[in-house]
């Protein structure tokens, strides 16, 4: 159970960590002026990086960059508490809305599936929260339990 669960966390953290690099990969490709874009991002550090770029304002480059290392800096602790999960997803609902609000204000259906994959980002984000506090609250027994089924099993195996 316990190797599920470690598996899940960290799938949440790695996700976590995929949006982070799709983000910048993102940002350097608005620096190279070209038009793909991934949609596996976070949306409110791009849009500012835009504006940064297109207005000349060093402190959007501020903020967003901010924004970034914010979110990197919850998924370096979450390896040690899955705690940092909270503000990571209290940040993205925050990304969703802009983007849903954007994607109202702006009358751009193109941004539905974007929407979608924030979605699937959230749900990965809330999943970190409860796998996390599932692990640390397991047991002691059921871990001293699960650790030694599997020396039984390495000796039938090697027996």
């Amino acid at each position: 159970m316990k190797n599920e669960l470690q598996k899940k966390y960290s799938q949440a953290r790695s996700n976590l960590l995929i949006i982070i690099v799709f983000t910048l990969i993102n940002i350097a490709l608005l620096f190279t002026s070209s038009n793909t874009m991934f949609l596996f991002s976070i949306t409110i550090p791009y849009w500012l990086t835009a504006f940064a770029y297109y207005l000349e304002l060093t402190s959007l480059y501020i903020v967003a960059g901010a924004i970034v290392l914010a979110y990197a800096a919850f998924w370096f602790f979450s390896k040690k508490h899955y705690g940092w999960f909270i503000p990571a997803l209290v940040f993205f609902v925050l990304d969703t809305i802009y983007l849903g609000y954007m994607t109202v204000d702006l009358a751009e259906g193109s941004n539905i599936i974007d929407i979608l994959i924030h979605v699937y980002v959230l749900y990965y984000l809330g999943a970190g929260i409860y796998f996390g506090r599932k692990l640390k609250n397991l047991p002691e027994e059921e871990l001293v339990l699960e650790e030694t089924a599997q020396e039984e099993i390495l000796e039938d195996i090697v027996e």
